[in-house]
């Protein structure tokens, strides 16, 4: 199986176990392919997470701190695939990093860090996580205020996660497009909103979970979703199904059906990865089984795709059936 998507408590202060640890776990669950993709460091103060600040207030020296970590991971990471290839355990190991689309400076970034670092660094997994320099990922009070900056609007919200995520794809090109529609973590199904405006009501309205599909339900929304979609195409990235959405309680991985439908009917072409997004051992790989029902009943690709690695070092996007990832050894062993 494949993972094309990955932390670790080393390099992330909401990882929860060593890299090394994860490692051992990936070969003992046979794995064939792991990418190693951790967060590029953020920079400016106003980002940091919680965990990532050392007092109350955040300092420079916190930023200086995630440099220093990601410099570290690439060199442990350099380590660890040398060793495993040279091991030819049957692990195929590629090294990423993701990207924090925040805004253009961190996009520029992000092409910067893999141009300088290109012998190390394989690929990047183009990822927003910020609208409005708020994490849409962190809590509900967090996904609140971010909507809350969109005018209490969720069509301006989505409209605005999703203008953000264009930008990203425009500016780095991302190999491998992560949790596509990531802003739908902390949305709550029993949100009321008026069906013309977006605008989030008290009272009446509808219903976000009674709404066939929320992503697609304003036009201006669903017209960026199908431009992002045929430009990760144009360009020969892939889009990951990300079984953390089912881990995290939602009812389908990244990206729901609804988005995976919607592909289909406009680029036929488009490639889906998979990816645990794992941030510690006991995440490794966790609902696959369900991952694989969503993709083989519920969204039915008849194949997905894989990242591999030629002999000239350049990366290359293989697929392969459905009915033959049932065949690997991986699924009987938990």
């Amino acid at each position: 199986m494949y993972s094309h998507h990955s932390h670790s408590g080393d390099y992330v202060a909401h990882g929860v176990d060593p890299l090394e640890d994860i490692i051992t776990e990936v070969k003992r669950r046979k794995f064939h392919t792991w990418c190693m993709t951790e967060h590029m460091p953020r920079l400016e103060l106003e980002l940091l997470y919680p965990e990532e600040k050392t007092n109350e207030s955040s300092t420079e020296e916190d930023l200086k701190i995630l440099v220093k970590k990601f410099e570290a991971y690439m060199i442990h990471a350099k380590r660890i695939k040398d060793r495993e290839t040279a091991s030819e355990n049957g692990l195929h190991i590629l090294i990423g990093f993701e990207i924090e689309g925040c805004d253009l400076e961190h996009m520029r970034y992000a092409n910067e860090l893999l141009r300088r670092n290109n012998n190390v660094l394989q690929f990047m997994v183009g990822s927003v996580h910020h609208v409005h320099n708020i994490p849409i990922d962190f809590n509900q009070e967090k996904w609140n205020e971010a909507l809350k900056v969109s005018g209490n609007n969720l069509r301006q919200l989505l409209y605005d996660y999703f203008t953000i995520q264009r930008k990203m794809l425009e500016t780095t090109q991302p190999l491998v497009v992560g949790h596509f529609d990531l802003i739908r973590l902390f949305l709550p199904d029993d949100m009321r909103v008026d069906l013309e405006s977006g605008q989030v009501l008290s009272e009446g309205g509808t219903l976000v979970k009674d709404l066939e599909s929320v992503m697609t339900q304003w036009s201006d929304v669903k017209q960026l979703i199908v431009e992002s979609l045929k430009y990760v195409v144009s360009y020969g990235g892939v889009v990951e199904i990300n079984s953390a959405g089912l881990r995290k309680g939602k009812v389908d991985p990244y990206p729901h059906r609804d988005i995976v439908n919607l592909s289909k009917e406009v680029t036929p072409s488009i490639r889906y990865v998979t990816s645990d997004d794992a941030h510690g051992v006991s995440q490794i790989a966790v609902c696959y089984d369900e991952m694989l029902n969503y993709i083989e009943n519920v969204v039915q690709l008849k194949q997905i795709s894989y990242l591999e690695e030629q002999d000239d070092g350049n990366i290359q996007i293989k697929d392969i059936f459905v009915e033959e990832v049932k065949r690997s050894e991986f699924w009987s062993i938990k």
